[in-house]
């Protein structure tokens, strides 16, 4: 048994030897042709260079003969009548005498004998024609007899008769050179050509002995290059779906839980209702920042340009935070710069984002003293730099640690995710951002002695909010008439209608509940709705036909408004969608505050005072 193994083992050792040493004469052989076709590709390239330079000299050097003689021509028919219609085209000849001389030179530029001939003829050409403008001066003055008299001499003849004679060197030798051009070049592609041969009888050659390997080299090569194709399509796919089932469940968890903080509950209860949150809204966040770096990998990651105020922001940043500070009695404070708002033009959201990151980081990492938020704006223009320091009295970072600070899943050493989790992605994709608004995050720290990050950026300023920001508590959605607004929902997971309904009915609106697009579309056809929140993963008939079968409705039920109410929240997902036809995109987990917001731009509806009757709270529990 065992000699047989070994005898399969030589086998195998003496085969892939032979595999190896068959591959490796392909690409010997490849090389060596190639870099002689190569050669004489690059030599049939550069003669025909040279040749179309020679044929330009020559044409160049033609036009200008024909120019000079043209200009003699002219002066000689005013000297002799007087008729300022000879001058016509001895004007233009002479503005065309110099663009023709700078293209020659240009052209000549590559051979040093026939650059310094055309400086010869260039000094000449100058006596030449200075002689003709004092004729043409003369002329032109009156003192007809000194301009014959000028002409008569023998030293303009001689100078046009040396013009000429040089000229027509100067074509004959360009003339000369491109007909031996002509011939290198043939003789160039004639070794490209037998090169072509040789390749191929050699290709031939080594096919004829490793023609297996070859194929069997292809074959490998080919299911690799497919297999990373594949891969790469599946990438974007796989973590749209990820992304989908995730958030569909997460859905029903965050809004059961945040419905059931709403409930009156036993401070055990409550605790627990807290960690479930806790805990949901932990995985979101990692969620995010996995497809916030996919959309960064892809340069998929695009920013609003909606009015806004940073300070109000910076504020609810820092509220998002408070009751982390609070449970490690710190102190978390905000200053503004003596700025009660500050209105820019910019993505309200990611900057949330950002500061929200940089204040929980300072305040995990910081376990005595405080987390000191600052402000501060200079305006340029129309626009408003802004920067935003978040310092702690924490533990602070090394130089070592800080090098990779704003890598993706890095921390400042092991134990630091071990100790306080996270996925090492919040830096770096806050400086991305950062950087995306013209700006950056920096930072100052030094190990033992806290730290200091420093948020900057570039807005459009704006002299005020377009749009009120929503203060806490419920904005209740009303028709002018005070009728409650009527909402169908097209939502297969019965936890995720459970939510929608609850936060519809908090939102004073009559919620209607079906099961799938086939239901939607004979609901929108049977009776009267002010918008529809329609789910895309739906059984029977997916929402995206739904929508397309309600849009086709006869009269106004074809215009109804409808939201898409899904888990697709990948880049590019709410553009697609918009695309499509529907009217707005909400993404789960839903948040109230967005909901509130997707009906009020959908129906056209404005907001009236803030609900006195509802408990739920709006604040934003994702983000």
């Amino acid at each position: 048994m065992i000699r047989l193994f070994n005898t399969r083992k030589s086998l195998n050792i003496r085969r892939h030897w032979s595999l190896w040493a068959g591959a490796a004469a392909t690409p010997v052989a490849l090389l060596v042709v190639g870099s002689i076709l190569l050669h004489q590709t690059s030599v049939q390239t550069d003669k025909a260079r040279q040749l179309t330079q020679a044929v330009r000299a020559q044409t160049l050097a033609e036009e200008a003969r024909g120019v000079l003689l043209t200009l003699e021509s002219s002066q000689r028919g005013y000297l002799i009548t007087g008729n300022e219609a000879h001058l016509e085209p001895y004007d233009k000849e002479m503005r065309r005498l110099e663009p023709i001389a700078a293209d020659l030179r240009q052209a000549l530029s590559g051979d040093k004998r026939q650059s310094d001939r055309l400086l010869t003829l260039a000094a000449v050409a100058g006596l030449r024609l200075n002689i003709m403008e004092q004729a043409v001066a003369l002329r032109r003055a009156g003192r007809v007899s000194e301009a014959s008299e000028l002409v008569q001499r023998d030293n303009g003849r001689r100078l046009m008769a040396e013009l000429m004679r040089e000229l027509d060197v100067l074509i004959q030798t360009e003339r000369i050179k491109a007909e031996r051009l002509r011939a290198e070049r043939v003789a160039a592609g004639n070794n490209v050509t037998a090169g072509v041969w040789f390749t191929i009888l050699a290709l031939l050659a080594v096919w004829a002995a490793s023609t297996w390997v070859g194929a069997r080299a292809m074959r490998a090569a080919e299911r690799s290059r497919l297999e990373a194709e594949l891969a790469d399509r599946s990438k974007s796919s796989f973590l749209a779906m990820m992304s989908h089932e995730l958030r569909t469940p997460m859905n029903g968890v965050l809004g059961m839980a945040h419905l059931l903080e709403l409930s009156e509950l036993t401070p055990q209860q409550s605790e627990r209702v807290s960690a479930i949150k806790t805990c949901g809204e932990g995985l979101m966040v990692v969620l995010n920042d996995i497809l916030d770096l996919s959309k960064i990998e892809a340069d998929k990651l695009d920013l609003e340009a909606v009015p806004f105020d940073i300070v109000q922001v910076a504020r609810h940043a820092v509220m998002l935070c408070t009751p982390a500070a609070e449970s490690k009695d710190l102190f978390l404070d905000l200053r503004a710069g003596g700025l009660d708002t500050l209105f820019v033009r910019g993505d309200p959201h990611r900057v949330r984002q950002i500061l929200a990151n940089l204040i929980s980081n300072a305040v995990k990492f910081t376990d005595r003293g405080g987390v000191y938020v600052r402000l501060a704006s200079t305006t340029e223009g129309d626009q408003r730099h802004l920067s935003i320091t978040v310092a702690d009295t924490g533990i602070g970072i090394s130089p070592e640690a800080q090098k990779q600070l704003f890598e993706p899943f890095s921390q400042a050493d092991a134990s630091i995710t071990r100790q306080f989790g996270g996925t090492g992605l919040g830096l770096a994709i806050s400086r991305h951002l950062a950087r995306l608004m013209g700006g950056d995050i920096v930072v100052q720290s030094q190990h033992g002695a806290g730290s200091a990050f420093t948020f900057s950026g570039v807005f459009e300023a704006e002299l005020q909010s377009a749009v009120d920001a929503p203060k806490s508590g419920l904005v209740e959605i009303a028709q002018p008439s005070e009728r409650p607004l009527s909402v169908l929902v097209a939502e297969d997971n019965p936890h995720n209608q459970a939510v929608v309904r609850a936060f519809l009915e908090a939102l004073g609106c009559d919620c209607h509940i079906v099961g799938n697009g086939q239901l939607a579309i004979e609901a929108v056809a049977d009776r009267d709705f002010d918008l529809v929140l329609m789910d895309i993963q739906m059984p029977v008939v997916d929402g995206l036909s739904a929508m397309k079968a309600i849009r086709s409705l006869p009269r106004d039920r074809g215009r109804l408004p409808i939201i898409a109410l899904t888990a697709n929240a990948m880049a590019g997902d709410r553009t697609r969608f918009l695309s499509e036809g529907f009217d707005d995109h909400v993404a789960k987990p839903i948040e109230p505050t967005r909901l509130a917001e997707a009906l009020v731009s959908a129906t056209k509806v404005q907001r009236p005072e803030l609900s006195k009757t509802s408990d739920l709270s709006l604040e934003v529990m994702y983000y």
